[in-house]
């Protein structure tokens, strides 16, 4: 019976490594912060990249939570995004518009960093007359 159990274990653990003839997606960097006060936490990633770009558009998913666990969605809020460039004192040359795809979940159109170096990312949630701030440090080569 132990045998049976073990075979059952390893076939179903090799199938679920299986890949399909189109390849695996390649694996995409997230990056996840709650915002100063704690009423949010932000998770985003570069859509159809591994990376920011340098100098070219390119689009963020963008996924708001109620708790820092991520299980509970924060739905129907303003998210404003932006980016600063402390060390030269300008932002970006564009202003992306947020909107949201599914609950929690909001595409960021529009976003270009047009130089590399050292960045600050916005990301400014209004929800329910609150207005807050996640930020993340970026580094452009």
């Amino acid at each position: 019976m132990r045998g049976a159990v073990l075979f059952l274990v390893l076939a179903a653990t090799l199938g679920a490594c299986a890949s399909s003839s189109s390849g695996p997606e390649p694996a995409r960097l997230e990056r996840v912060a709650t915002s100063g006060a704690g009423m949010f936490t932000a998770a985003w990633t570069v859509v159809g990249a591994d990376a920011i770009p340098e100098n070219e558009p390119f689009e963020l998913d963008v996924r708001l939570y109620h708790d820092a666990e991520r299980t509970r969605p924060l739905t129907g809020a303003e998210l404003i995004v932006s980016a600063w460039m402390p060390d030269h004192g300008h932002g970006m040359n564009r202003r992306p518009e947020a909107t949201e795809v599914e609950p929690g979940r909001y595409r960021v159109r529009g976003m270009l960093l047009h130089m590399g170096g050292f960045w600050q990312l916005f990301l400014d949630v209004i929800a329910g007359g609150v207005s807050e701030r996640a930020q993340f440090e970026l580094e452009l080569p």
